[in-house]
């Protein structure tokens, strides 16, 4: 069930970001790449800023080793600052890493919120941490929406599929030995916030839980890849059609 308060929220926070991206998009998409990639280094900058602020906090009132930013979503910390601000070959991998793994948590985060932000929005104007905890996943749903309506990113789906298998399962492995080196549950690792993969899980053990889930996350992550794939090709085609129109408009002059 949701409260008042959290349905105007969601709702504010989904349309909104909607609205921004056409906007963006009205404005930008005849720039240069550079300029489209904007405000995805503004969303780059809060994000920083907010992990720092949390940080901070944390080490003030004592440490909650739950605050270690090694959960799925505490990676794009570290990952749009390579994509948005790193060069060369490895900028291409972050940026595929960093769209998809957004877009993951935004189509999770729109069907159904309290998955990823649990009760948060209940509290969001109270207690420092709700606040940040929807405003970190707002802004990451945003970094795909925008990704998308100014097509910063080319998809590429052989290539991305790859990039993404490697990279999820290389979080995995992390997130793996993390959690069973100092017992916090990163990613759903020592328990499963979703009933019927926990009730799995006391049933048959932890490692066939593992064995169930991880294949299914990335399976998550390459249907992600091609959901991408095809949004990206229908903003190419808007984008294309917005160019020549621009064309024939400064023609006429």
């Amino acid at each position: 069930n949701y409260t008042l308060q959290e349905i105007l929220i969601f709702i504010f926070g989904f349309l909104g970001t909607i609205v921004i991206g056409e906007i963006l998009y009205y404005f930008l998409a005849d720039k240069s790449l550079k300029t489209r990639t904007i405000p995805l280094k503004v969303i780059t900058v809060i994000i920083v800023v907010l992990e720092i602020i949390k940080q901070i906090r944390e080490l003030v009132v004592g440490y909650n080793l739950f605050a270690i930013p090694l959960h799925f979503c505490s990676l794009f910390v570290f990952l749009y600052p390579l994509a948005c601000f790193s060069k060369g070959r490895f900028k291409g991998y972050a940026q595929t890493t960093a769209t998809i793994f957004s877009l993951m948590v935004g189509i999770a985060y729109i069907f159904n919120p309290k998955l990823i932000i649990q009760d948060a929005g209940q509290t969001f104007f109270s207690r420092f941490g709700s606040f940040h905890t929807v405003v970190f996943h707002m802004l990451v749903y945003a970094y795909a929406v925008f990704s998308l309506f100014l097509n910063v990113y080319e998809a590429k789906i052989g290539r991305d599929m790859l990039v993404v298998c490697v990279s999820i399962s290389i979080y995995w492995v992390i997130a793996i030995v993390a959690s069973y080196s100092i017992g916090v549950n990163f990613n759903n690792v020592l328990k499963s916030g979703f009933p019927p993969f926990e009730t799995f899980r006391q049933t048959y053990g932890n490692l066939p839980y593992l064995i169930l889930i991880i294949p299914l996350f990335i399976m998550y992550g390459l249907a992600n890849v091609y959901l991408y794939h095809l949004l990206n090709g229908l903003v190419n085609k808007r984008f294309y059609a917005k160019k020549r129109s621009n064309k024939k408009e400064e023609a006429s002059y």
